[in-house]
């Protein structure tokens, strides 16, 4: 949406996710309603930007007194000869799990000509790092809401990373991940031979609170037979539903 009288009103059941494509390009009162969404529950993807030459400055200071920002910016930093690369990369996060292993997503191969500096507050996560442990992707909690930046653009203004085969599944991955699509959110993946606890405890669970909740393939509880995952499939059990893979 190109101008504020156009957007949509964003409540958090209906619109489970909204994703800002250029933080500096955004008006003042598009940020409080940004605030009060994601502070009744909602998730916010927000990718750095030029915004409007003036106003630049102004944007970033808004962010950071709505809550929304990641921590204290700086101005943004343009590479020289060299491009940033992404060093590090939280891979037991479930947001960067699939980018644990080089051979199937290396991260690091993505270049950026401009990022935007950000001093991390407390409570905020630092998932991924530019060199110099400068974040690259950040999530925090704010009210009943989750926020994610990724302290570079969506586009090629500040770099080639959008040309990317990576630029895709990364971005869906942070997209997914904030909608508990991911990990150990509604989707979990397991091998033949894992144990089933968690599968039991959830089932447990969703029995005491209301026996009529409980979905699953069987209607009995796992026996000590079947402590484990026996076969590749699915098992849905609440509302998370494990996927069971033949074993590696």
């Amino acid at each position: 949406y190109l101008f504020d009288d156009r957007l949509p009103e964003m409540d958090h059941e209906r619109t489970p996710l909204v994703a800002v494509t250029d933080s500096g390009s955004i008006s003042a009162q598009s940020i409080q309603r940004l605030e009060n969404y994601v502070t009744a529950g909602g998730r916010l993807m927000v990718f750095a930007g030029d915004g409007n030459g003036d106003s630049r400055r102004g944007t970033r200071d808004l962010w950071q007194q709505s809550g929304l920002a990641p921590g204290k910016f700086g101005n943004p930093i343009r590479s020289g000869a060299m491009p940033f690369q992404i060093a590090s990369v939280n891979t037991d996060h479930s947001m960067l799990l699939p980018f644990g292993d080089p051979q199937q997503g290396d991260l690091g191969r993505l270049s950026f000509n401009q990022i935007l500096p950000v001093q991390a507050a407390k409570q905020t996560h630092v998932l991924a790092t530019f060199e110099q442990n400068r974040p690259a992707l950040t999530r925090h909690a704010m009210g009943q809401g989750q926020v994610v930046w990724f302290l570079s653009s969506a586009d090629a203004s500040w770099g080639t990373w959008p040309t990317s085969p990576l630029y895709l599944p990364l971005v869906h991955q942070i997209a997914a991940d904030l909608l508990g699509l991911t990990g150990e959110g509604r989707i979990r993946f397991r091998s033949v031979g894992d144990e089933r606890q968690e599968a039991s405890v959830i089932a447990m669970e969703t029995e005491a609170a209301d026996s009529a909740a409980l979905r699953t393939v069987s209607t009995r509880m796992p026996e000590s037979a079947e402590l484990r995952f026996g076969r590749p499939g699915f098992e849905q059990l609440s509302d998370a539903l494990f996927v069971v893979n033949a074993a590696s």
